[in-house]
């Protein structure tokens, strides 16, 4: 269940007007009227602390999320114009979110050497 601000806030008020009603029934009303006020208040503020958990649950996810630190993770891949090594290992870094940050031609057949890197998270 996502909760938002707003729910959040319409969750204390309700909590904030259960309270008052109980007070303003309690210096009006017989004791019967009052016990039943408080069953009612009771299952009211059940479920508004509920709505309160579950608000902060999810604060407490998005929390997490921000103290998770994104580190750079480099690899090399060459290729090779021999059927040795084609573009296929490339390629395949490439599908891993991996970008090319550098690229060198290396060695006198027209190979090229490749400086890949991503952005991994790591937890604190």
């Amino acid at each position: 269940m996502s909760v938002n601000r707003e729910e959040f806030e319409k969750a204390f008020d309700g909590l904030d007007k259960g309270i008052r009603g109980l007070i303003k029934t309690a210096s009006y009303a017989n004791e019967m009227v009052v016990l039943d006020e408080l069953r009612e208040f009771a299952n009211s503020v059940g479920s508004q602390v509920k709505n309160i958990q579950d608000y902060v649950n999810q604060l407490e996810k998005e929390l997490k999320k921000y103290k998770q630190k994104p580190q750079i993770k480099q690899t090399v891949v060459r290729t090779y114009t021999s059927t040795m090594n084609t573009t296929g290992n490339l390629e395949k870094k490439l599908n891993q979110g991996y970008h090319v940050v550098m690229a060198n031609h290396i060695g006198t057949n027209n190979s090229i050497e490749y400086i890949l890197e991503k952005e991994v998270i790591q937890d604190e």
